[in-house]
């Protein structure tokens, strides 16, 4: 098949959608308004926090305090950024603590992201996610009736820690997804621009979550099916940022510390945490931990013996599932089920609001049609042998989203409730599969 035929053939096996006949200017406008009011009561409940220390003083646990190991206050000048940088390999979103660390030295603390940036996050990415399903008429509908049911919950559920890069990434994904689209049906220097952006914003999703760096050669090869064909120029426009943003990281990470390829020292303990059942190699109990490095932090996870630690859990637990598969697939079915019960409680939070009933009904709808949407995909490419469609910018958000869903259930057995908050806006769009006619 030539190039230029890749990716305009696409068309779908579900009724095309059509555009919504109300203006979207107004209806998103609307949309706007009430989850921004939905959103504010939601932070109004964060500053009334009686059980969390001082890093949700800015309503949000930001990026740079994950796990209470750095403050902002930590860096005097460049200097001190450039060797945090340099040593930063434990669980903490880098450009996202970078970005907060100079908002933190601009204003004099972190209300702009903990307050404000935290609430546009969560509203935008309902609204994206209203315009990726709004091309058919019943799902515009129900993007927004979940929507709006999503967003009361994650305000209400997410107040037991509240951690503003669960909220930054569908914003980063549904923003890559937009702008992957638009440079799909845009030509010439827009296109481009297009493509650079949509690059930029998957970097920022992969340098948000650990396991995207997993996900990221789907994505790229879909990228190459998508953008080629408009031109080469613009599949490298796509490849740039990734390359500097994810690509410098991960390359100072293989050079500075130790050759660690998942950007967090962390992952083996989140893996072990749903796998409890597997075998691991005894340490004692404080291993791999440093001490604070001010009074009042906690332990520091920032060390290369967490590193080694780590990956000494990984292999465990991956040769515990590879030894049973059949018990291994059972207990990812059932890990899977726990992930979408859904959980509603939180550490010490543990709400009784009303939206929690209609909350768990969505989640199942969402969630049984991404799963029937993402096997009729992958039953067409099987029975077609057409990897290309996977390029098209709904089919690539059915498999970002299904991925992450996954990764998230099985690596992780802790805060279920808050991981699944990442996804609620992904689930919300509704994607339909773009298959080649």
């Amino acid at each position: 098949m030539p190039a230029g035929n890749l990716t305009r053939n696409f068309s779908l096996v579900a009724p095309r959608r059509k555009s919504v006949p109300v203006p979207y200017a107004v209806v998103a406008l609307l949309y706007v308004v009430v989850g921004a009011l939905i959103c504010w009561e939601g932070n109004a409940i964060l500053g009334e926090r009686q059980h969390a220390p001082d890093l949700y003083k800015g309503g949000c646990q930001c990026a740079i305090m994950w796990c209470y190991i750095f403050h902002p206050s930590d860096f005097k000048n460049i200097s001190d950024v450039i060797a945090y940088l340099r040593d930063l390999r434990t669980g903490i979103p880098p450009l996202l603590s970078v970005l907060e660390i100079g908002i933190f030295h601009a204003f004099g603390n972190l209300d702009l992201v903990g307050k404000h940036l935290y609430r546009l996050a969560i509203v935008s990415s309902y609204v994206l996610a209203f315009f990726i399903a709004a091309r058919n008429r019943a799902l515009g509908i129900l993007s927004i009736v979940s929507g709006l049911i999503f967003m009361r919950a994650t305000v209400v559920i997410h107040k037991g820690n509240p951690v503003v890069y669960d909220v930054f990434f569908p914003f980063f994904l549904l923003m890559f997804v937009t702008l992957y689209r638009r440079a799909g049906s845009a030509t010439g220097s827009r296109a481009l621009l297009a493509a650079v952006s949509a690059g930029f914003f998957l970097s920022m999703l992969e340098l948000t979550r650990p396991f995207v760096l997993y996900l990221l050669p789907v994505s790229i090869a879909g990228a190459f099916f998508w953008l080629w064909p408009l031109g080469r120029n613009v599949f490298l426009g796509f490849l740039i940022p990734l390359l500097l943003l994810s690509g410098g990281w991960h390359a100072k990470l293989l050079w500075f510390n130790d050759g660690q390829i998942s950007w967090s020292n962390n992952s083996g303990f989140n893996l072990h945490s749903a796998w409890s059942h597997c075998p691991v190699p005894a340490r004692p109990p404080l291993y791999g931990l440093a001490p604070p490095i001010a009074p009042g932090r906690w332990p520091n996870l920032n060390t290369r013996e967490r590193f080694f630690h780590s990956q000494e859990l990984e292999r465990a637990v991956l040769r515990c599932i590879w030894s049973d598969p059949v018990g291994s697939a059972k207990h990812a079915l059932r890990l899977l089920r726990v992930f979408l019960a859904p959980q509603t409680w939180l550490h010490w939070n543990y709400p009784r609001d009303w939206i929690l009933t209609p909350y768990r009904l969505g989640v199942w709808l969402s969630a049984a049609w991404l799963g029937v949407n993402l096997l009729v995909l992958f039953a067409y490419v099987g029975r077609t042998g057409r990897v290309q469609c996977i390029g098209h910018p709904e089919n690539s958000l059915l498999l970002l989203t299904a991925g992450s869903l996954l990764m998230l259930a099985l690596g992780n057995g802790i805060e279920q409730s808050r991981l699944l908050i990442s996804l609620l806006p992904c689930l919300a769009a509704f994607p339909l599969p773009r298959l080649h006619g």
